[in-house]
């Protein structure tokens, strides 16, 4: 989560110096009680903002967006711009998954408005960096990557974290151009900036695309092995949805190989399925189901392949 500016409490230098200080006992008891009642708005809008989070990723969409718009309402009671800008950002991509496009870019035009208005280096970078994904999901690559670069310009004064996520989504949009080695080259650079930090499951998220990018160029080998050091990082961070995720594109090449690789594929697309399934990540159980059903039918294993279409028919 990103750091949120402590704007509303700013405004008073004396009373930001008290709190600096870690001791309100000092204050008016009108004051104090201002104080407190700020850190519980700020704390309920921390606690709506993870609720949102864990029920995107569970795809229950409709629940994250309650929880994100309680988030916003809690931010703009105490005038917290920053924290703002946050819910907007994960509203948008609320939006963007699904597929209400119009609406992602309304929410990132807000964040947009409101980071001009803080002039926080991460802020601007992340809500430019929005806005070339929507111009991306709108069909708009050429004005996507110019975002992406306007983004990056400032990029010796951003955390190494935030330069990844943005050169990450630059390689995507490189991706659709077909660009596919420029891209490669922007997501080792991403991988790399993420180990440093020691961010497993981002760094996990850089090598996953980059294998996806290979696998497409017939660079199978090298693909699984990126794959497979994912694997290992998403299991580190404890990345349910990524280890789902790793596990089935392991499968999904090895579905394409020998007797054997198939075999492999089999196991590697079970642990999937049930690796999701504990997640309670539905979309994930529908896509490794799919797939054992595909090997189990190529391989004629009718009774695999009863077992999983029965098990997909009751999704």
């Amino acid at each position: 989560m990103a750091h949120l500016t402590y704007r509303v409490l700013a405004q008073s230098s004396a009373l930001a110096g008290i709190l600096l200080l870690g001791s309100c006992s000092s204050l008016p008891a009108s004051k104090a009680a201002v104080v407190a009642e700020v850190m519980v708005t700020r704390t309920q809008a921390s606690d709506s903002l993870k609720s949102a989070d864990e029920a995107l990723r569970k795809r229950q969409l409709s629940q994250a967006e309650n929880f994100y718009r309680l988030a916003l309402l809690s931010y703009e009671a105490v005038d917290d711009l920053a924290g703002q800008c946050t819910v907007l950002d994960s509203l948008g991509f609320l939006y963007l998954s699904a597929n209400k496009l119009d609406a992602a870019g309304a929410y990132w035009d807000q964040e947009a408005a409101l980071a001009a208005l803080v002039a926080d280096a991460k802020l601007t970078a992340r809500a430019l960096a929005n806005q070339g994904r929507y111009a991306q999901a709108t069909g708009k690559l050429t004005e996507a990557v110019a975002f992406f670069d306007r983004a990056l310009v400032g990029r010796a004064s951003l955390d190494g974290a935030v330069v990844a996520v943005i050169l990450q989504a630059k390689a995507q949009a490189l991706r659709a151009q077909e660009k596919m080695s420029e891209a490669l080259t922007l997501l080792d650079e991403a991988a790399a900036l993420n180990e440093k930090a020691g961010a497993w499951q981002e760094q996990a998220s850089n090598l996953f695309l980059a294998a996806s990018l290979q696998s497409k160029s017939g660079q199978t080998a090298d693909a699984l092995l990126r794959l497979t050091k994912a694997l290992t990082l998403d299991k580190r961070s404890e990345n349910t949805d990524g280890i789902a995720a790793d596990l089935l594109a392991m499968a999904t090449i090895h579905s394409r190989g020998t007797a054997e690789e198939k075999s492999l594929a089999l196991a590697e697309a079970e642990r999937s399925y049930r690796t999701a399934l504990a997640g309670g990540l539905v979309p994930a159980v529908g896509k490794a189901l799919k797939l054992l059903v595909e090997i189990s039918a190529t391989v004629g294993d009718t009774a695999r392949l009863k077992r999983f279409q029965d098990l997909l028919n009751k999704l």
